[in-house]
């Protein structure tokens, strides 16, 4: 995360895309700079995901939490960051940029024809039951 200043004066966290580890930190562009990239709100910590300390000044961080980070930064922050897409000038080419949602069905297709299956087995299994009692029931009483 790279804090942006903006005019105004406050500043908007950008989201440069992964760096292993072992790599040294890019240093982010000089100058006049133009982010293209996706608006994001802050991550919600999850039950049981792991947290990020919550005082110090972090250098890692597990989840984007915009009220943590704030707290290291000397001006107010813009309660939304930016995910980058692209940088004029360009940036580091050791970063990698985060890649975009795909929306597609996915397995959720097949899914939904696995239930469908499922569904017209339950019905079928019902009404075979239905007939079968139904015969018995006509069974018993012709005797």
């Amino acid at each position: 995360m790279t804090p942006l200043e903006i005019d105004g004066g406050k500043i908007v966290l950008i989201n440069r895309g992964f760096v292993p580890l072992d790599a040294p930190q890019p240093l982010p562009p000089t100058g006049v700079v133009e982010i293209t990239g996706r608006i994001r709100l802050s991550a919600e910590r999850r039950t049981g995901a792991v947290s990020d300390s919550p005082t110090g000044v972090l250098t890692d961080i597990q989840r984007v939490d915009i009220d943590r980070l704030a707290q290291q930064l000397p001006a107010p922050v813009v309660d939304v960051y930016l995910e980058a897409t692209q940088s004029t000038p360009a940036d580091n080419e050791m970063l990698s940029i985060i890649a975009p949602p795909v929306f597609g069905n996915g397995p959720h297709l097949g899914y939904v024809g696995q239930w469908l299956l499922f569904s017209m087995c339950a019905i079928g299994g019902w009404i075979a039951l239905v007939v079968r009692e139904k015969r018995l029931l006509q069974k018993s009483a012709g005797k």
